[in-house]
């Protein structure tokens, strides 16, 4: 029993002023007051949706954490403000509540891989979520950083490192309230090593036995292989291997004129094939074929010329005898015109010209003829004039007995008394030749001394 003077000495603590009540989550209030004067400690009391105060706690403080609480509950609260050494409760403060939000489950995620770069996760709806928090790390452990604020339930995650596990956890998040679920369970996706994408392929013909091909640049590649065939759909054979700037290449591998080709290009990494190319074709261009012409110089020659054809590394020049006959090689040359020598006269011959490429040889061009001139033949000749010999004058008449001892003396007569006053006289008429006439004089000298040994004997 307390006495009187007890009790006068006894103090009363205040009654708090400013209480409230504040959730903090779909399960927790935060109830708070102000200062009560003489109070060591405070008794808290609590209602749930209207029902009797019921003493929960009692704090030294002036705040209290209300845990363990139904969601979407109202929750009401005041304090009882208590001198412990006295034993004397002061006023009850005035009440305040709150209501605790609904509580968000937390998602269930799934990853799936795409492919070397990109990971699909999707998780389930949850109810009174207006979003959810997309976590992502490459550690099962932790060091998850969010990534993604979505309204949806499903994300693709690209930019990924190829060939590595990425770990991803979800939050369901009320927007409202601004609370989130507790985290979900890991999901996890390990993406594809890199396969780089297949290229854009062209195909043009640079000549007779070449063909460009050009494609586009893919990133993260350690180069390109092309490959190539006859036919667009299969038999396709590895021709190059280039390096990762390179994305055109000239094809000159034994190709053939007039001849469509395909190829395909592929991406590469050390570790990883790319995806083929669609197929890109171009058609080798045909060889040229000259026009030729032929013109007969003289009776045993014909000049031969044509247009010059591109690619042409030389022609090579037939002939025939026989239009439809078979045309013979005769020679090859880099110029555009060739001779033809040593034929017969007034004879027709028949040529055709083909270019060679260097690897192969074009068709023959359509025939070209001509006749070898015909000799001149020769006119009637200019007789020669006459030439009227006079009788030759007796030569013994004029040769004298040569006697023993005496010089021989050839002529004793001279030489115009011989021949005649034409000699003399130089006449213009004469037209003998000197030689005939040399000739002559030698002929008289030798009888003259024949006749006289012959005599001197007897």
């Amino acid at each position: 029993m307390i006495s009187t003077l007890n009790v006068a000495a006894a103090i009363y603590p205040n009654k708090p002023y400013y209480i409230q009540a504040i959730a903090t989550d779909s399960d927790r209030i935060t109830v708070s007051w102000g200062t009560s004067a003489y109070a060591t400690e405070y008794h808290v009391y609590r209602s749930a949706a209207g029902g009797p105060f019921m003493q929960i706690g009692a704090t030294g403080g002036t705040v209290f954490y209300d845990g363990w609480l139904a969601p979407s509950t109202v929750y009401s609260y005041y304090v009882v403000p208590y001198n412990r050494p006295d034993n004397i409760y002061g006023p009850p403060s005035d009440s305040a509540g709150a209501m605790t939000p609904m509580k968000l489950n937390p998602p269930t995620p799934y990853a799936n891989t795409i492919n070397s770069s990109a990971i699909h996760v999707t998780w389930n709806s949850v109810m009174d979520a207006t979003h959810y928090k997309l976590y992502r790390s490459t550690s099962a452990g932790g060091g998850f950083i969010e990534i993604a604020n979505l309204t949806g339930a499903t994300y693709t995650d690209t930019g990924l490192g190829a060939d590595t596990t990425y770990y991803y956890v979800v939050r369901a998040h009320n927007a409202y309230y601004n609370i989130d679920s507790e985290q979900s369970t890991i999901a996890s996706a390990k993406t594809l090593p890199y396969i780089p994408e297949a290229p854009v392929v062209f195909a043009t013909a640079l000549n007779t036995t070449a063909i460009d091909v050009e494609w586009n640049s893919i990133p993260n590649v350690d180069g390109y292989r092309i490959y190539r065939s006859l036919n667009e759909f299969s038999g396709y054979d590895l021709i190059e291997q280039t390096m990762s700037f390179m994305t055109r290449y000239e094809d000159t591998r034994g190709l053939i004129p007039d001849t469509t080709y395909y190829y395909k290009v592929m991406g590469f990494t050390y570790l990883q094939d790319g995806i083929l190319s669609q197929p890109a074709g171009a058609t080798t261009l045909k060889i040229g074929v000259p026009v030729l012409t032929a013109e007969a110089v003289d009776t045993q020659s014909i000049q031969l010329t044509w247009n010059a054809v591109p690619d042409a590394f030389d022609y090579d020049v037939y002939r025939s005898d026989d239009e439809n006959g078979v045309y013979v090689l005769i020679d090859m040359t880099d110029l555009t015109q060739y001779l033809d020598s040593g034929l017969s006269p007034s004879t027709t011959y028949y040529y055709k010209v083909s270019v060679y490429d260097g690897s192969q040889r074009g068709e023959q061009s359509a025939p070209a003829w001509a006749t070898t001139k015909t000799p001149q033949t020769p006119g009637p000749s200019t007789p020669e004039p006459k030439i009227e010999l006079k009788p030759e004058p007796d030569i013994n008449s004029n040769v004298k007995t040569v006697t023993s001892g005496s010089p021989i003396q050839a002529f004793e007569a001279p030489v115009e008394e011989i021949l005649g006053t034409e000699v003399k006289n130089g006449a213009a008429g004469f037209v003998f030749p000197l030689f005939l006439l040399l000739a002559v004089l030698t002929t008289g000298v030798l009888y003259v001394r024949a006749k006289r040994r012959n005599e001197s004997k007897k």
